[in-house]
């Protein structure tokens, strides 16, 4: 009997130093029957021709069908996976980057083999271990699934997977197989997002009565770095910010839009995760989200007091600048206003308006300055008592 085709897709951006390790992971697999397409977003620095010969020189018979997709241009992770899997033949795929590699020549056969033993229909992905490497891929740093945690998470329901995947995406997309039949039953990734096409689908899959199932073995080696474990916190290039921002933006469309379905505690603790989100975003000068601050009190008003007063009491640099260069733009209105006020006071020209000029005067910008010096009010208010607390402590 024929073994089912398993399509491989390798995700490459930019990763010339890596590629042919992560080649030399495919070309090593024991499984019989494979799809290989070479998933490339217009890599500035890419050898095609050197590639083609490396995979034609190494492939094994093993390999039935190869695939080159070469973008014209940029069009980020998810819309790039998103052509790959329109060309994808087999029962089963398989995504991983071309700075990672597999872990050993029997990842292909035990991921098929676990969906073939497999009696639940409504399992949609069967995710293994993957570990966290240095750059050389020489020295462990963690693992990303905790096993006894993972088992559990086998036993929930599909909502029940939706809620534990909502505090935490612990499964990696590049050790997690799929079964091809989901993206016709379920949808492609979601193009909303330009990068993190794993989280957003797991939660959008699992919300929906798919599930997911975690079987105990290793399948992935992770290079540490990318754009997802990126620390210098300097020069943030446009790929970080765009990560981030899709990750804030997952948080409200696909969690927050159905927080009806957590208890208070787990909304709290998808909160907290949220709000440090928008706060890494924000640190870098970005100030976009979905979400009105109305809408989020409303949905927990407690907890979005709480975290508001959290913000006021770390204020970057750069917000206090914005503050002051407000409060500096109301206050040379206000000037010109005064002043035109006062020369035109006597003038008969000006006289119908001299009533409105003295509302303005007397109500609006006194209001809009108070407005503006409240955050510094506040923050230094509240740094007095905590330094009077601290003292009468000692």
């Amino acid at each position: 009997m024929n073994k089912p085709l398993i399509s491989l897709v390798l995700v490459h951006y930019s990763q010339p130093a890596y590629v042919k390790e992560a080649l030399n992971s495919i070309f090593i697999q024991d499984y019989d029957n494979i799809e290989f397409i070479f998933a490339d977003d217009c890599s500035p620095n890419l050898d095609l021709n050197d590639l083609k010969i490396y995979v034609k020189k190494n492939i094994k018979e093993n390999v039935k069908n190869v695939v080159w997709q070469i973008n014209e241009k940029n069009l980020g992770t998810v819309k790039s996976l998103n052509q790959a899997i329109k060309k994808c033949k087999g029962k089963y795929v398989l995504f991983f980057a071309a700075d990672d590699k597999l872990f050993d020549e029997h990842v292909l056969s035990n991921f098929v083999k676990s969906f073939e033993t497999c009696s639940d229909d409504n399992v949609y992905m069967i995710s293994a271990q993957c570990l966290f490497m240095d750059v050389t891929l020489k020295k462990i740093l963690g693992l990303a699934v905790k096993p006894n945690f993972a088992r559990d998470f086998n036993s929930y329901d599909s909502i029940n997977q939706f809620k534990t995947l909502s505090k935490s995406c612990f499964l990696p997309i590049g050790a997690t197989c799929m079964r091809s039949e989901m993206f016709k039953k379920f949808g492609l990734f979601n193009e909303k997002y330009k990068l993190v096409e794993d989280w957003s689908y797991f939660l959008h899959l699992t919300r929906n009565g798919g599930k997911i199932k975690y079987c105990d073995f290793d399948a992935l080696y992770h290079r540490d770095g990318g754009t997802s474990h990126y620390v210098d916190e300097i020069n943030i290039p446009s790929n970080v910010l765009n990560y981030k921002y899709d990750m804030i933006r997952i948080f409200e469309n696909e969690i927050l839009s159905y927080f009806k379905l957590f208890s208070t505690r787990e909304k709290s603790l998808i909160m907290d995760r949220y709000e440090c989100e928008k706060s890494s975003y924000y640190k870098y000068g970005e100030d976009k989200t979905s979400f009105s601050s109305f809408t989020l009190f409303k949905l927990m008003p407690v907890f979005f007091i709480k975290r508001k007063l959290w913000r006021a009491l770390s204020l970057s640099r750069k917000k206090i600048d914005y503050y002051l260069d407000k409060m500096t733009k109301v206050s040379i209105i206000w000037i010109a206003f005064l002043l035109f006020d006062l020369f035109s006071n006597d003038q008969e020209i000006f006289k119908n308006i001299h009533s409105w000029l003295l509302k303005i005067n007397f109500f609006v910008f006194p209001i809009l300055e108070i407005i503006l010096l409240m955050p510094f009010v506040f923050y230094f208010l509240v740094f007095f008592v905590y330094k009077i607390k601290k003292f009468l402590k000692k």
